[in-house]
C-alpha cells in the first residue's frame, strides 16, 4: 500500500505541470485580460520547463528540486531568447511553444519512468 502511495505522490507534481501548460497556452493564445494572463505565464515561465525536467533526476530533497528546477527554467529561458535573436527570428510565442513541448515531453517520460517501476 505504500507503494501506492508513493506512485500517487510522484504523480501529483506531472498534473500540475501537465495542467500549468495547458493552462498558460490557453493564457497565451486566447485574448485573457493582462491581470489574468501574467500571473499564469509567469509561474509557467519561472517554473514548468525546468521542473519537468529536473524530476527525472529523481532528487530526494523536495526543495532542491523545486529550486534547481526554477533555475533550470530561467536558463532555458535565455537560451531560447538568445538564440532566436542571434539568429534573427524573434519569435515569442514559438520560442513559448519549445518550452510547452519541453515540459510536456518530460512530464511524459516521468509519467512512463513513473509507470514502470
Amino acid at each position: 500500500m505504500a507503494s501506492a502511495g508513493r506512485h500517487a505522490a510522484r504523480l501529483g507534481w506531472p498534473a500540475i505541470l501537465v495542467g500549468s501548460t495547458l493552462l498558460a497556452a490557453i493564457a497565451v493564445a486566447a485574448p485573457v485580460s493582462p491581470g489574468i494572463r501574467l500571473p499564469i505565464v509567469l509561474w509557467f515561465l519561472a517554473v514548468c520547463p525546468g521542473l519537468a525536467i529536473v524530476r527525472l533526476a529523481r532528487l530526494e530533497d523536495g526543495l532542491g528540486e523545486l529550486v534547481t528546477g526554477v533555475a533550470l527554467s530561467f536558463a532555458l529561458i535565455a537560451a531560447l531568447a538568445i538564440a532566436s535573436v542571434y539568429a534573427q527570428i524573434w519569435q515569442p510565442y514559438v520560442i513559448f511553444g519549445i518550452l510547452a513541448a519541453i515540459a510536456l515531453a518530460a512530464v511524459a517520460v516521468d509519467v512512463v519512468r513513473a509507470r514502470s517501476q
